[in-house]
Formats: structure tokens, sequence, C-alpha cells
């Protein structure tokens, strides 16, 4: 079996994709994924997936899954441990982890060809910080992401594909596996 982390875009954000994890982690080991984990409830899963499924293959079905038992198709981005890994190392906002919240990686299942990062620049509040590294936007907002400019506008800028988690959830997850 192959782990992999599964990143799902929107879900149980204000009234809209309401799932619990327990469902989901019901639902993904009912259709052949094993060991099943998941951290909160904004869709952050670990699962073990059969060999032969690669990346795209794991992303379809888990959006197949949700689809067809809970009514929604969230985006969902599929990393493989050694890339999370690599991801957090080169997270350029070496903050405290009492400050993990103010740290932001937004991971695509895409290339990150064609982000505007002129747009982010304008944006981006004299405080804030970001960086693209290997198809991961790492984003430092200080004063809180719910204040940020740059935040609102990341789907614009990042395109619908591309789903967010602070360092403190990307650690936890990474825990997990």
């Amino acid at each position: 079996m192959n782990t992999w982390i599964a990143f799902l875009r929107g879900v149980n954000v204000g009234r809209a994709n309401r799932m619990s994890m327990a469902d989901l982690r019901a639902s993904l080991a009912d259709d052949g994924f094993v060991n099943v984990r998941t951290y909160i409830q904004s869709g952050n899963v670990v699962l073990e997936a059969d060999p032969a499924l690669d990346r795209s293959a794991v992303a379809a079905q888990i959006g197949d899954v949700i689809k067809t038992r809970h009514g929604f198709q969230p985006v969902v981005v599929v990393l493989n441990p050694s890339e999370l890994e690599a991801a957090i190392s080169a997270n350029p906002f070496q903050t405290s982890i009492s400050d993990a919240k103010s740290v932001h990686f937004f991971f695509r299942n895409d290339t990150a060809d064609g982000i505007d990062l002129a747009a982010a620049s304008e944006l981006a509040a004299k405080d804030e910080e970001f960086a693209l590294s290997d198809g991961v936007f790492y984003l430092h907002t200080p004063a809180g992401i719910g204040r940020s400019k740059l935040a609102a506008k990341l789907p614009e800028i990042l395109g619908n594909t591309a789903t967010g988690r602070n360092l403190r959830s990307v650690l936890s997850v990474r825990d997990l596996v």
C-alpha cells in the first residue's frame, strides 16, 4: 500500500459542503482505502491506497466518493509523505510553533505556472510576506489571515485548484503519516 495525504478544499467552511470526518473516513474505507485518518473537520486526510493507483487516480476516487455519498465534489489535492516533508522543509518563514497559525501553505495538484506574483505583491500588506517554491505558495500573515487582502484574493491569483492550510495543521497532518 502507498500512503497519501489528501487536502480537501472548501469542506465544512461556513454552511457549505458539510460532512463529518467520521462519515468521510467510513466512506473512504468502504471504497477500498485503508488506515484512513483525518485531522480536524476541514478535510485533512491521510490514507493508504493500492499501489496501482497514482496521485491522479487517488484524487479522482476521493472526489467521486464524496460526490456520490455526500453530494458535492471538492478539489482534492494529493501529496505523498516525502512531498509534504519537502514543503515543510522549504517553508521560508521559520516561525516559532506558537506562531504557526500565521504561516500558510497553499497546495495545488497542478504546476504553479501562471501565478501572478506581481498581483500578489500589490495586495500584500507591509507586514506580510509570501514565496513560491516547488508549486507551494507560502504566505506569512502576522496580523492574521482574516485581515489579509492578499489572502482574500488568493483564489483569483492561485486559481480554484489551490487549498490552504496553516503550519500548525500541516505539521499535525504530517504527524498522522
